[in-house]
Order: structure tokens, then sequence, then C-alpha cells
């Protein structure tokens, strides 16, 4: 009898003990499975938010914090199409279109608005998905000030080839390229400035900390701190929780484009910058927060600085917001 308990025992310990053993298998695959399937999401977004698309029409899409429920989950699965839009409009001014090979082999564009006798050339770059028409308004008021302007599209932007945009990492180096075309345009210490705002500010202030690049003046508008800030602010815009999502996108972009977007900070390389700044902001901007804004003009090494906020402003033009006031800040700021 004894040995037939210990036997009947000895069975329901085992089958317990294999109960066990498939319980834990089967909660390892769902976790493996959840985490290859994160990976494949954040993998698809990486590659759709970082990768554009020609088109030769205007396409009208949601903001992501007036995306419908639907339009969000669509997303979060099937990713952003960011499309490459041309420039709608042109200088009312005689310019020259300037095209120079970046490191692909792509053709950049440029507009180049030229003054009989400028006292100086301004250099504009302009943020994510846009082009250099959106900075036109800021382009034609520098040339009135008596500028010669060199308006540039960036890589997948506007008129320029390629389709790959890295939020102004590798763009840094295409700063670089039309900075060193002016230097050699105009005579030696002929004063190039820059105006950039957001992702382009971004590039510009990477291409200065690196040491690529020593303009005269910088006047930059709503950079992100850093670009983890960035993605988890469009996150927030869109209702949805950024963890892990934010981190998987950073590392899948960071492989796919050849960049480290953890490190592409530009609270960090403010650190490194001397040269003159005027750092533009607006209080309503939901996609660029405050504190960002604050810590980078902190952080900026050079002692020539001045920050001003514009109260009615979000993530948009701030001379077209409050024309006055930015362009009296912005003569006080020249030399």
């Amino acid at each position: 009898m004894n040995t037939l308990i210990f036997y009947l025992t000895t069975q329901k310990m085992r089958l317990k003990r294999n109960k066990t053993k498939k319980t834990i298998r089967r909660l390892a695959y769902l976790l493996g499975s959840g985490v290859l399937a994160l990976n494949a999401i954040a993998f698809m977004q990486a590659y759709s938010f970082t990768h554009f698309r020609k088109t030769d029409a205007l396409v009208v899409k949601a903001k992501p914090e007036k995306m419908s429920l639907l339009a969000k989950i669509k997303t979060i699965f099937l990713g952003i199409s960011v499309y490459q839009y041309p420039n709608l409009a042109k200088p009312p001014v005689n310019f020259q279109t300037i095209l120079l090979e970046n490191s692909q082999g792509n053709l950049l564009e440029a507009w180049h608005l030229k003054k009989s006798k400028p006292k100086g050339c301004f250099l504009t770059f302009h943020g994510y998905n846009g082009r250099k028409s959106n900075v036109l308004p800021e382009a034609l008021a520098f040339y009135e000030m008596g500028y010669d302007v060199l308006m540039v599209d960036l890589s997948a932007h506007g008129g320029s080839e390629g389709h790959r945009c890295t939020l102004g990492f590798h763009e840094a180096h295409e700063v670089k390229l039309f900075f060193d075309w002016a230097e050699h345009y105009y005579e030696r210490g002929f004063p190039i400035h820059i105006f950039a705002p957001s992702m382009g500010a971004a590039a510009v202030m990477r291409a200065t900390s690196e040491r690529m690049i020593q303009p005269r003046t910088l006047i930059l508008e709503c950079p992100f701190a850093r670009l983890e800030d960035a993605l988890q602010n469009r996150f927030a815009l869109m209702g949805l929780p950024p963890f892990p999502f934010v981190q998987l996108l950073l590392f899948w972009g960071g492989v796919q484009n050849n960049f480290k977007g953890f490190a592409h900070q530009p609270a960090a390389y403010a650190k490194e910058i001397e040269v003159p700044l005027l750092l533009f902001y607006g209080a309503k901007d939901q996609r660029v927060r405050a504190d960002e804004i604050q810590l980078i003009f902190e952080n900026w090494k050079g002692n020539k600085k001045r920050q001003y906020t514009f109260a009615e402003a979000a993530h948009e033009s701030y001379l077209l917001k409050n024309p006055e006031k930015w362009l009296s800040e912005v003569s006080d700021f020249l030399p």
C-alpha cells in the first residue's frame, strides 16, 4: 500500500512539474513573440519616418494630435507615409540655382539671392519634411536687410535628391558642404550667418559643435534638445505611451541609417559652441518643450546669446506670426 501511495504521489508531482514547464514555455513563447512583434513594428516605423516618398503634389495629412483613433492604430502598425514636397514658391527677386553633390552622390539644390553690395550672407535651412520655400519669408527679410541669401534644400527635401532623412545628424555634413561653398565664393573674412528652424537648427548645431563650420552668428528657432525628446513629444501628441517605442525607434533608425540616434543631442552640442546665438521659441509649441529650449540656452558655451519667446506662437514661422517683434529682435542682434 505504501508503495502504491508513493508511486501515485510521484506521478502527481511529475505531472505538476510538466504542467509548470509547459506554462513557462508558453509564457516564454508569448514574451518572445511580443518582443519580436514590437521590434518589427519599430523597424517599420523607423524606416517610414526616415525614408521619404517623392510626390509632385501637396499631400494633405492630418497632424498627429488630430488623427482619429483608427488612423493612430494604422500608423502604429504600418508607420507613417512621409512625402518629399516640391517647393511651391520661388523668390520674387533674381536668384541663381546652385547644385552641389553630397557624399552619397545626390545633388542638393539651393537658391542664391544676391545683392549688389551685400554686407554678409545668410545660409538658411528648413525643418523636418520641409523645403527651402518654407523659410522664404525669413530669407526675403534678410535680403531686405542687405544680405545675400543662400537657401538650401537638405537631401530628401524640396528640390534635392535622395530619400533618406536622419533628423539633422548626417545633414550636418550638408550644412558644411554649403558653408564651404559660401566661404569659397566670397572673399576671405566675408561674414557668413545662418538661420535655421527645428531639424535644420539641430543639423547646424551639430556642424558647428563638431568644428565643421564657424559662422559669424546663428539665429535658431525651436530646436529639440535630444532626438529622443522629439520622438517622445510626437507620441505624446498622439496620446500614445512613448516607452518602449521611442527607444526602439532610435535603435532601429540608427541601424538603418548608420547614425547614433541616442547621441543626437543639440543640448549637448550647445556646450561646445561659442558662436553668438539668437534663440527663438513659441510658447504654444507642442513639438518642442520650453525646458528643452532653456537647457540649450543654459548650455550654450558662448557669452553672447539672446533668447526670446513668442507668447502666441506654436511650431511655426515666428516672422509670420509676429513680424514686428521678429524683425526688431533680429535687427538688434545682428552686428
